[in-house]
């Protein structure tokens, strides 16, 4: 009796290796993560801690009133934490989509995942150092931080506002860094291993999404510092921080799907040269048949031509950068029209004074 010929057993897929280690947010995360129940109910409740750490500090120095502005600058290390926690799932989600895209001969999808929603431990630490390192620049170009902040004028005062201002500066310049770290990725990813197909852009949309999201919080946090603490028009600083964040947004949606779109772009040109050269072939033919008298068999090159008409109007109407319809004017509304509001308020406040 024969042997029966075992199948070879097939290849297991090689374990991956996180290519670094946790860095301290995101241990936090993964701890969050963790937790029974919702992340954004650990974020409220944080901030909800902070706001009442600070009312408690400011009550017990006398005469004080609750105000937005308190409360907007007590909860803003949770926001800064929460943001993190929030581009990372967006992050997955988005790269899921996008998966059926990537050209996995190039890399494996799993160190990407770990890319994008993974900060480098040593960079998260210099970003929180860097930081904090901010705050004596803060207390030496803010004389009087208790008038500014509409803060009781006393020593304790004074001192819970600066404790606030390292936790938002060890926070917030993380929250820098790994947005420009995970928007590199992005960059990386519809730059270098992406499958680009023009009759099939919608696994490319995946992460406007993520873009836009980030663009939009960036430019909240601006305005919310500006509404709760007003500058004037003339104010310089005012004036370059607003267009500096107005830029940064247009930044930070376009420039992570530049790569996809060159990639578009090009194999959107490739395919229109393509049906040109189809075409010229196609009318040289056309003449040689005039030429010749034979005009009885011209209906399959007639709908050829046809076709290849209709082909160009195709591609033509394809899109190269890669967000869905509305997109853009979402973000646009969204950076525009505060910076509109604020400008007419500035312009009509010096007539209401009369």
């Amino acid at each position: 009796m024969a042997k029966r010929q075992s199948r070879p057993a097939a290849p297991q897929p090689r374990a991956f290796v996180a290519p670094t280690s946790l860095s301290w947010v995101d241990r936090l995360t993964t701890w969050v993560d963790g937790l029974p129940g919702p992340a954004w109910g650990f974020y409220l409740l944080g901030g909800l801690i902070l706001v009442a750490l600070g009312w408690i500090g400011q009550a017990s120095q006398g005469v004080y009133l609750v105000r937005p502005a308190h409360v907007f600058v007590s909860v803003q290390p949770v926001v800064a934490l929460g943001l993190i926690h929030y581009f990372d799932r967006s992050a997955l989600r988005a790269f899921d989509r996008f998966a059926p895209a990537v050209r996995t001969e190039r890399v494996d999808p799993r160190e990407i995942r770990w890319r994008l929603t993974h900060l480098p431990p040593r960079g998260a630490w210099m970003a929180s150092l860097v930081g904090l390192l901010f705050v004596p620049v803060f207390a030496a170009i803010t004389p009087d931080p208790a008038r500014v902040f509409q803060m009781a004028p006393t020593p304790v005062s004074v001192a819970e506002i600066h404790a606030f201002m390292v936790l938002i500066w060890v926070t917030y310049a993380p929250l820098l860094v790994h947005t420009i770290h995970q928007l590199r990725w992005v960059h990386r990813i519809h730059a270098r291993y992406p499958r680009v197909d023009p009759y099939d852009i919608g696994t490319l949309y995946a992460f406007s999404a993520l873009t836009a999201r980030t663009a939009v919080a960036l430019t909240l946090l601006n305005y919310g510092w500006t509404l709760v603490y007003p500058a004037p028009l003339n104010n310089p600083v005012n004036v370059v921080l607003t267009a500096f964040f107005a830029v940064l947004t247009a930044v930070v949606f376009a420039w992570p799907l530049w790569g996809v779109h060159r990639l578009l772009a090009e194999e959107k040109a490739r395919l229109l040269a393509d049906g040109a050269r189809r075409m010229k072939a196609s009318v040289a033919e056309l003449r040689r048949r005039i030429d010749s008298g034979r005009l009885r068999a011209m209906a399959d090159l007639h709908k050829a031509m046809a076709s290849l008409e209709i082909e160009h109007a195709a591609l033509m109407r394809i899109p190269t950068w890669p967000w869905p319809p509305g997109t853009l004017r979402g973000v646009a509304a969204a950076v525009l029209l505060p910076i509109a509001i604020w400008l007419i308020q500035q312009l009509l406040q010096p007539l209401l004074a009369r």
